[in-house]
């Protein structure tokens, strides 16, 4: 039998930071979704797929999501 290993990435409490950055304590922090997006690319290079799971809290916390919810919607 063959056997295939596959790696997980499993994000939690994204709270829609785009970049490693506390808006409110305004210093850098250890989130974000750019950090993401460098953990699965550096998976890639390595030749494997990888599975990202994302456990919630991504569109709640920021700035940013705060005004894409209360935004305009009839805009993108």
């Amino acid at each position: 039998a063959e056997e295939t290993r596959v790696p997980l990435l499993h994000p939690t409490d994204v709270h829609g930071s785009l970049l490693p950055y506390d808006d409110l304590l305004e210093r850098p922090a250890a989130r974000g979704l750019a950090k993401v997006a460098t953990l699965v690319k550096q998976v890639r290079a390595e030749g494997q797929a990888v599975m990202l799971l994302d456990d919630g809290d991504a569109l709640a916390g920021s700035p940013l999501v705060s005004v894409w919810r209360r935004g305009d919607r009839s805009r993108p």
